[in-house]
């Protein structure tokens, strides 16, 4: 493949792909050295078609960063509230007993593994354990007040999981106004570069204070491609997250593929599972991958032991 000039590279856009704190630190540089010249026509000329497009650019990264903190709160939410189930199921076991012996049958079918299937497994295994109570209760009218206690609960938490689900649908839209504004902020630096270029050509030492050279030289790589093998395990990369870091996977294979972080390369599981269906995309914080304080190592399993997988990872 025929290699690109360097000079007709946008090196803003290489810089800030995928990583909007980036994005944002360079338009602010840019702005503000600008500012500082202002006095200078060329400059305030500069300013002034540069200025707009800065503003857009803060307000979408603004606008993105808070949903990313209520997507945290909300996530926080929900972790609070399936540690309340480890408490009230056994406020609700004892009220069973109160009126079913956990000897007689009745009991056995009312909670057939006891407490087990409410306080480990998945938070969606542990909902389904909520539901099979209520079920089991019925219409039993001894059993009627603690049902309505069990469904006030069960409504609460699906709530919550409800409005966490359209934060992160919500994120999705505000990711693509970000990325709308930064492309155009990159292409508003590129420009004003172009024009400095074409002003300074013998001294073009003088343009570099108004770029954040430091940022712009960044090349940490932020989104990640692969083909995964039939139960491949695959290290994607080592990262310090930060807890509202916000990171996307889509799906670009034919097999469910799973996501976690662990405290090596080759770690087969986690504590905390990420599972993104085929064809499908998630964007989640990275707080919701669990202990980000001491686990680093991001990693992808193809779960299918048969057909390969794909996908494509972006990160902060």
């Amino acid at each position: 493949m025929k290699k690109s000039w360097i000079f007709i590279i946008n090196p803003f856009l290489t810089a800030t792909n995928g990583s909007y704190p980036n994005a944002y630190q360079i338009s602010v540089f840019h702005l503000t050295a600008l500012n500082a010249a202002k006095t200078d026509p060329f400059f305030a000329a500069l300013l002034a078609t540069y200025q707009p497009i800065h503003d857009a650019f803060v307000a979408a990264y603004n606008q993105w960063t808070l949903q990313a903190g209520l997507q945290l709160g909300q996530t926080e939410t929900i972790k609070q509230l399936f540690k309340d189930l480890n408490v009230n199921i056994k406020t609700w076991d004892v009220a069973i007993q109160n009126v079913y012996p956990d000897s007689t049958p009745t009991y056995k079918g009312l909670l057939p593994h006891k407490r087990v299937p409410f306080q480990s497994g998945t938070q969606n295994e542990r909902l389904t354990a909520i539901q099979n109570l209520i079920d089991a209760i019925g219409s039993d009218a001894n059993l009627s007040k603690l049902k309505t206690t069990i469904i006030t609960f069960q409504t609460t938490i699906m709530a919550a999981m409800g409005s966490q689900k359209t934060a992160l649908q919500k994120t999705g839209l505000d990711s693509d106004d970000v990325e709308a504004n930064r492309i155009a902020m990159c292409i508003a630096q590129y420009a004003n570069l172009g024009a400095m270029i074409q002003q300074f050509a013998t001294t073009p030492e003088v343009i570099e204070p108004y770029f954040d050279l430091k940022n712009i030289r960044q090349e940490i790589q932020t989104v990640f491609t692969k083909e995964l093998k039939p139960s491949e395990v695959y290290f994607i990369a080592k990262r310090s997250f930060k807890a509202a870091d916000v990171i996307e996977f889509d799906n670009t294979g034919n097999t469910d593929i799973s996501f976690y972080i662990a405290d090596k390369k080759d770690a087969t599981t986690s504590t905390v599972v990420i599972n993104v269906p085929a064809g499908e995309s998630k964007s989640i914080v990275a707080n919701e991958l669990g202990d980000i304080t001491n686990l680093h190592f991001l990693i992808a399993k193809n779960i299918d032991d048969a057909i390969k997988g794909s996908f494509e990872a972006y990160l902060e």
